[in-house]
């Protein structure tokens, strides 16, 4: 079934690419090009391996060479990975000087990403679409089919291939929204085009509130008026449109928009950069349980005051950084059940009166140096139910306050003792559930309580 899915799958794709040329403009072995990632990482490309890309080809002729060329739809990581496929590929056409999938050009591209999550996987698949180049599509393809369960690899190549076709994102997620209804999200947005992802939340959200159409805080007033408590808990509300008229804004403390069916803020504020800023004794804000799939920055710039703000049980996969910037006051933050799989160095700056963290069962696999920096105040940190394996040293410097630290039910199966040595407030820390075994256990705990003999509990 899977074989027989893959060859549709690639036949399918293949049809719908362009023809695959070379230039016939000559190009020294010294000539560069330099391409930027849409995280601002660079890549020096000879120009010759470069135009292996039919993508590549065409913005070198369109935006010249003297300047790095910007790629907004690719990943560095994924980026990094196909500059090392066009190098390998680039010395294969010198050798066979012909055009065809080399078996050894189909091993390197299989080990180059034997080590590499689903996710990384299939963001190589999506940028070797995007700079189209058949051979380093076909060898990710091949990976992602072995990996990914046949339903959720059909899904991928409905949308993959009805985009190809010129099918509009929004009709396209509705013509296949029955499978999407029967795969978990998780699975799901894991292999879903990431400029799809948008309208499979709004779909899914409209689809658990019962409702066929958008539903605004102007369409809600228009039919309700506003309310004086200012809460609009489980309203059914898809966009912020029309919070800058309320009434009073800087009387309210507590703003409630909690089990809603918000999606996607850059779409919900309808050009409202900071649709906040006008709550400047806000207090409390509520947006959990919603369908959240992005935070734009700057999206509570103005909330000078806000001391709680709940953002758990939403679909965040990544935090821009600076977009807690301005909260100065924020003694809470709770962001648990999303899936963030990585967090931007400095993404927590700022925030010094901050007592809580709450990053539990997300898929946080690393932790940047200095994510933790200026949160002198920071009591309790929870990053249970994670992916990390390992914690570099100096990770949690600067937490002088820190006194409940929860790790439990990671995948850390080297831990030394060193990395909680600046953590002398410590009061309790939880390991378990972690991939460590009885003999580290043992030498972990003698060390920590060398090392921190302020520690009352210690849940191995």
């Amino acid at each position: 079934m899977k074989k027989t899915l893959l060859k549709m799958f690639l036949m399918s794709l293949s049809m719908c690419m362009p023809a695959f040329g070379m230039t016939s403009k000559a190009i020294t072995d010294n000539d560069t090009v330099t391409l930027i990632s849409q995280d601002g990482q660079e890549f020096d490309l000879p120009i010759k391996q470069a135009q292996l890309s039919k993508t590549l080809k065409n913005l070198m002729e369109d935006l010249g060479t003297d300047k790095p060329i910007p790629l907004p739809n690719v990943t560095g990581k994924s980026l990094g990975i196909i500059v090392d496929l066009l190098k390998i590929l680039d010395e294969k056409f010198s050798e066979n000087k012909q055009i065809y999938i080399p078996r050894a050009f189909q091993e390197f591209a299989n080990d180059s990403l034997k080590n590499a999550s689903n996710q990384e996987a299939l963001n190589v698949f999506m940028a070797a679409n995007y700079l189209d180049n058949p051979y380093i599509l076909n060898g990710s393809a091949a990976v992602v089919a072995r990996r990914i369960p046949d339903d959720i690899l059909e899904i991928s190549r409905e949308f993959l291939l009805g985009r190809a076709a010129g099918e509009e994102p929004e009709e396209l997620t509705i013509r296949i929204a029955e499978p999407l209804l029967e795969i978990g999200l998780g699975d799901l947005l894991r292999v879903v085009p990431k400029d799809i992802v948008p309208y499979v939340l709004k779909h899914i959200a409209f689809r658990k509130c019962g409702i066929d159409k958008e539903y605004s805080i102007a369409d809600y007033i228009k039919e309700h008026g506003q309310p004086e408590d200012f809460s609009f808990s489980e309203k059914k509300l898809t966009s912020l449109f029309g919070i800058t008229a309320l009434s009073n804004p800087k009387r309210a403390r507590r703003l409630d928009f909690q089990k809603n069916c918000f999606f996607n803020f850059s779409l919900d504020v309808q050009g409202v950069e900071q649709p906040f800023e006008k709550f400047t004794n806000l207090m409390e804000l509520y947006l959990n349980d919603n369908q959240l799939s992005n935070l734009p920055a700057g999206v509570f710039s103005g909330l000078s005051s806000l001391k709680k703000l709940d953002l758990y049980r939403n679909q965040l996969s990544n935090l821009p950084a600076g977009v807690f910037s301005g909260l100065s006051s924020l003694m809470g933050l709770y962001l648990y059940r999303n899936q963030l799989s990585i967090l931007p160095a400095g993404v927590f700056s700022g925030l010094s009166s901050l007592k809580k963290l709450d990053l539990y069962g997300n898929q946080l696999s690393d932790l940047p140096a200095g994510v933790f920096s200026g949160l002198t105040n920071l009591g309790d940190l929870q990053l249970g139910a994670n992916q990390l394996s390992d914690l570099q040293a100096g990770i949690f410097s600067g937490l002088s306050s820190l006194y409940g630290l929860y790790l439990d039910d990671n995948k850390l199966s080297i831990l030394p003792a060193e990395v909680f040595s600046d953590l002398s407030s410590l009061k309790y820390l939880s390991l378990y559930g972690n991939q460590l075994n009885n003999d580290q256990k043992i030498l972990l705990e003698n060390e920590l309580k060398e090392t921190l003999p302020g520690v009352v509990k210690l849940d191995l």
